[in-house]
Formats: C-alpha cells, structure tokens, sequence
C-alpha cells in the first residue's frame, strides 16, 4: 500500500493548556512524530509538563513518556487539510475507540497541526493518507461486487 518513509513532526495544539495554581504555573503541550507505514498510521506522541514556581521562578520540566500508536485505515472514514501558515490534517474515524488514550482527541476525531517549514511534507502526507483511504474503500467496493456476483448476498437482496 502507500508509506511515507519520514515521519513528520507534528503537534496537538487542543491538549496544550496552561495552568495558574495558587503555588505554581502548569503547562502542557504534545508534541511528536507521524507517518505512513503501510496500512497503518504511526503517531508518536510526548506530552511534556512544565512548572514554573511563583515564589522562586525555578522550572521544573517533565518530558513525559513517548507513547506509539498504530491507527488502522480501515477504522478511518476522512482525512482533511487545511490551514494557512502552518498545516491541520484532520482525521475522523468511523470506529469510536479508534482515537482511545492519544491526547486531545475526541471519540471520532484527531486534528494533528504541522510547522510552516513541514508544509510539503504535512501536504504529502495528507495526500497520501486520502489515495489509501481511497483504495481501500475501492478493494471493499470491489470485494462487494464479487460477492453479489457470486450471489452470496443475493437472498439478503431479494429478502
């Protein structure tokens, strides 16, 4: 299927937050890689935590774990672009636990931001991920086709 060999840097700015406590600053921001392999999207992801004391301004920061996760395309319904000095590819899926534990997804949808700089590469991407969607649901369209051919689902039609 397609790949895309260099994964990208990318962001997911709806889990970037930041945070006044009576003691301290909290900031949270997620960061990392994405990519095609071939009939999967790759998402690596790193939630870092900084905090900022009030009374001695010193930083503590916590990198946080790299967490991977392996997205089926056949669990994905569209992939969109957009955005106009950086990058968005906006992911919805068509299974509801698909997008379970990445930070700042909802149930159905995944919006990844990309750097000005990772513009081609974010448009490349995207494209690619849109030509696999695409021939996916063509093979399943096609699978359909032989087995109403077949008349395997003939009796389902007819009642």
């Amino acid at each position: 299927m397609y790949q895309n060999q260099q994964r990208i840097p990318c962001a997911i700015r709806a889990q970037d937050s930041e945070e006044l406590t009576m003691t301290a600053v909290v900031e949270r921001k997620t960061r990392g890689l994405v990519g095609l392999e071939e009939d999967h999207l790759v998402l690596q992801l790193q939630t870092t935590v900084k905090k900022t004391s009030m009374s001695t301004m010193a930083v503590q920061t916590d990198p946080g774990r790299v967490l991977e996760w392996r997205i089926p395309l056949d669990g994905l319904a569209s992939v969109h672009g957009g955005g106009w000095w950086g990058r968005r590819m906006k992911i919805v899926a068509n299974d509801l636990t698909l997008f379970e534990g990445i930070p700042g997804a909802s149930t159905e949808r995944l919006v990844l931001t990309f750097r000005r700089r990772d513009r081609v590469l974010a448009d490349e991407l995207i494209a690619a991920l849109g030509f696999a969607l695409s021939d996916l649901g063509m093979k399943k369209l096609d699978d359909r086709i032989r087995r109403l051919e077949g008349g395997e689902e003939a009796d389902t039609l007819h009642g």
